[in-house]
């Protein structure tokens, strides 16, 4: 019997010791590994399957353009942006305005993403290590592993969690040493969920422009000094007359079922509630469930003393899918959450400002003390005010500093007359003390100079005239 015989050609290639892996697109991708050097664009054929399978160079070339048009043109782009928009996005009519008004961009962003799963070429998915970016970690890992199997193709995705909000000069350095090992048809992709809007971003995206593409998706108010906006792979709602409140994890979901048949809709609700949207709605128990577990898992410094898996997106999407499991978390984290909010409250110092809006400042080594493995300044802080506005439901401000970070949480009605975002802008020209900041209307975070936190404190309630 004749052994069966494919023809592809070399879309990608990683170098490994002592041999190379390539990816081989026919009507499908292939992945194989062999101590034999081909070039990108060589023709091959394919020999057998499985482990006895060999490589050898075809007699006639293949065009490259031909078979990506092919597996290409079967995500239909077009179709699933009419069947999104007839059955809706969520529960709030708003959201799904803005929603509608992005899917055009939102496509255009979605196919440099279907070439390079496609190719083999190698994509790293940084995603912010937060309730609101882990939801849409899961939303993209199950939209790219549904095209996968629907293609037969055999994307090469790196995921990585991310600590920071910027896209660092570091987290560039990384990724580009890992693109290193390998050549690909397509550029080396970047995916960004939930971070990096600002200014310290400037520097890696102009190091990467024109050596990778990104797709970048991200809410959080934009700087007039960002440069991100100019990559053909930004989106962020507020270009399309949204707010912060159309979370990254519900962007993220909008983005994932475009570029496959799924239904996440649980999820990008969890993301609203975990980032505190305005379009939350805290009655959805399951939601407010999911919330809870990726604010906890995602937080924690060591994984392994809680968890029985690495925080990665194909860990959490088994997680949110045990019952059980989830049901056991969400229980042990919400106690360690209500003791922690409760400490706050006790040893909070309370202000008030001219305009007699309460202000609550924490220590949060208290915490840290107790639950540093665990909780966060950030998170903590959006916690704790969340229930400090059920104590002053006319709004209040809550400031959680910890060693030189300084987080602000201010009630979204009365964000407008507090105008956080310029009364930061106000400390760093001001003084030295503070040396950074920024964030949301309603979020946002000061860095002092190191031994200074007090002072920036001092400071920081003097300009909110407390």
């Amino acid at each position: 019997m004749s052994k069966e015989k494919v023809y592809g050609i070399v879309t990608a290639i990683k170098t490994l010791p002592g041999s190379y892996r390539y990816t081989i697109l026919s009507g499908r991708t292939v992945s194989m590994e062999s101590p034999q050097r081909f070039e990108l664009g060589d023709a091959l054929e394919i020999i057998g399957s499985g482990e006895h399978a060999a490589l050898r160079e075809a007699e006639h070339p293949i065009e490259y353009e031909e078979l990506m048009d092919e597996l290409a043109g079967k995500v239909d782009l077009g179709k699933r942006s009419q069947e999104l928009k007839k059955r809706g996005f969520s529960r709030h009519a708003a959201i799904d305005e803005v929603a509608a008004r992005m899917l055009p961009r939102l496509a255009e962003v979605v196919a440099p993403l279907v070439r390079s799963m496609i190719s083999g070429s190698p994509i790293i998915v940084r995603f912010h290590g937060d309730g609101d970016g882990s939801t849409g970690a899961i939303c993209l890992y199950k939209a790219m592993s549904k095209l996968q199997d629907e293609l037969s193709i055999e994307a090469d995705v790196k995921w990585v969690l991310n600590r920071g909000i910027s896209y660092s000069v570091e987290s560039l350095y990384y990724d580009t040493m890992h693109f290193n090992d390998y050549e690909s048809a397509e550029k080396p992709l970047v995916c960004i969920i939930d971070f990096g809007t600002t200014e310290e971003s400037n520097e890696a995206v102009k190091k990467a422009a024109d050596r990778f593409n990104f797709v970048w998706l991200d809410h959080h108010p934009i700087p007039k000094s960002f440069t991100g906006t100019e990559i053909d792979g930004y989106v962020n709602p507020m270009q399309f007359k949204g707010t912060s409140d159309f979370t990254a994890g519900f962007l993220t979901g909008v983005f994932s079922e475009l570029l496959a048949d799924i239904h996440v809709k649980e999820i990008m609700e969890a993301s609203l509630i975990s980032d505190f949207s305005a379009y939350a709605d805290k009655s959805d128990s399951e939601a407010s469930r999911l919330a809870t577990v990726l604010d906890f898992v995602t937080g924690i410094k060591n994984s392994t003393r809680y968890l029985d898996g690495p925080v990665t997106p194909s860990y959490l999407a088994k997680l949110v899918s045990d019952q059980e499991k989830l049901k056991s978390v969400h229980d042990y984290a919400s106690g360690m959450i209500e003791d922690a909010i409760m400490m706050g409250i006790e040893r909070s110092k309370r202000y008030t400002t001219s305009g007699g809006i309460p202000v609550n400042v924490i220590d949060f080594v208290h915490i840290a003390d107790k639950y540093g493995g665990y909780l966060l300044p950030g998170r903590y802080s959006s916690r704790l005010q969340g229930r400090l506005e059920e104590i002053s439901p006319n709004g209040s401000i809550t400031i959680v500093n910890f060693r030189n970070a300084i987080s602000i949480r201010v009630s979204k009605h009365i964000a407008e007359k507090v105008d956080l975002l310029n009364v930061i802008d106000a400390l760093k020209d001001s003084s030295d003390i503070v040396v950074s900041g920024g964030g949301h209307r309603e979020a946002a975070s000061i860095m002092a100079a190191e031994g200074q936190s007090e002072a920036a404190i001092k400071l920081l309630l003097r300009e909110l005239g407390a």
